[in-house]
Parts: structure tokens; C-alpha cells; sequence
């Protein structure tokens, strides 16, 4: 049982070649941001945005049978 060779399999074999050589030269544009998300200067609400309900009423909906006001609270069919 001897070892003919030792060392990181990484070193002395080229399993995948790199995908991309880097240019030492090549940096990011002044204006560039890191951040997850960005602000778009541009952006607004559609008209009306701020109009819509919170809770839209159901016309079709009906007070269930097991429905107990004193449990339950006031039926709102929304």
C-alpha cells in the first residue's frame, strides 16, 4: 500500500477548464450598483392606484348556515 502520488486532486489534474479568462483590465462602469434592487428614477403608481379598496365586496356571497354573530362577529361579505 503506497502512495504514488499525494497532493490535491485540483492541482495536478484540469478536471473543468475555467469557464471565462479575466481581464485584469476590466472594471465596472463609475454608476454601477451592487445593491439587490435599485430605485428606478422613473417609476410611478398607475391612476387610480391608490382607489382600490382594501377588501372588494362579494355581491354573491351568502351568510353560511353555522355562521354565529356572537362567535364569529358581524357577517361582512367580503
Amino acid at each position: 500500500n503506497k502512495s504514488v502520488r499525494s497532493g490535491k486532486l485540483e492541482d495536478q489534474f484540469d478536471f473543468l477548464p475555467e469557464k471565462e479568462i479575466k481581464d485584469p483590465d476590466q472594471t465596472k462602469p463609475a454608476d454601477w450598483v451592487d445593491g439587490a434592487q435599485m430605485d428606478d428614477p422613473n417609476d410611478q403608481k398607475l391612476d387610480g392606484y391608490n382607489n382600490i379598496p382594501e377588501d372588494i365586496p362579494d355581491p354573491d356571497a351568502a351568510k353560511p348556515d353555522d355562521w354565529d354573530d356572537e362567535d364569529n362577529g358581524e357577517w361582512n361579505p367580503q
